[in-house]
């Protein structure tokens, strides 16, 4: 794999480039082209509008730890530890189970029973580390530069090689982010 190829699996799909599946690759390239190309979407009023809205009508326990859920066909039953480990238990007709890979794969919350092929999917499937960095200044002084209209870049060999700006709206952050290897690196216990 060529440089650029390196840099541009590592800076967007944040993928080690010694394990990325080039058949992934090509169905999320053909998928981000579907969904705009390099154009962001992201909620105008901020993030933090969307839990209270989707929470609507719902019982929303906070500080609560799931252990383990129990299912058959119309039947769910979840075990929980509040903050102060208490358990508690919930019941319900179905429910959606929406926990990060890296929660799955730990074992933290099991799951019983889980299929066979879930299993397996949870344990063949790789996610890889991210450092975000979030530059702000005071004006946007790349709009001097000959790279002033740029969207997205790869800065290749750099401690921080992939910048783009939070479009569609004029803003003096850049975000930085560095992934797979590099983030890894970056991550790492630190020689003085």
């Amino acid at each position: 794999m060529g440089r650029f190829a390196r840099a541009f699996v590592e800076g967007f799909y944040a993928a080690d480039p010694r394990t990325v599946s080039t058949g992934f690759r090509a169905r999320e390239t053909a998928g981000s082209e579907e969904l705009g190309g390099d154009r962001l979407f992201r909620p105008t009023a901020g993030s933090d509008l969307l839990p209270p809205a989707l929470a609507k009508g719902l019982t929303v326990c906070a500080s609560t730890i799931v252990t383990h859920l129990r299912w058959r066909r119309g039947e769910v039953r979840v075990d929980t530890r509040d903050a102060l480990g208490r358990p508690q238990r919930f019941g319900a007709r179905a429910a959606i189970v929406a926990l990060p890979l890296g929660v799955l794969q730990s074992g933290q919350v099991r799951i019983s029973p889980l299929a066979g092929w879930l299993r397996n999917t949870i344990a063949g499937v790789e996610t890889g580390g991210i450092v975000k960095v979030l530059f702000r200044s005071r004006e946007p002084f790349w709009e001097r530069t000959k790279a002033k209209r740029f969207t997205f870049m790869h800065a290749i060999g750099e401690t921080v090689p992939t910048w783009w700006r939070p479009r569609p709206f004029d803003s003096t952050v850049l975000v930085g982010w560095a992934a797979g290897p590099r983030a890894q690196e970056l991550s790492g216990p630190r020689k003085l």
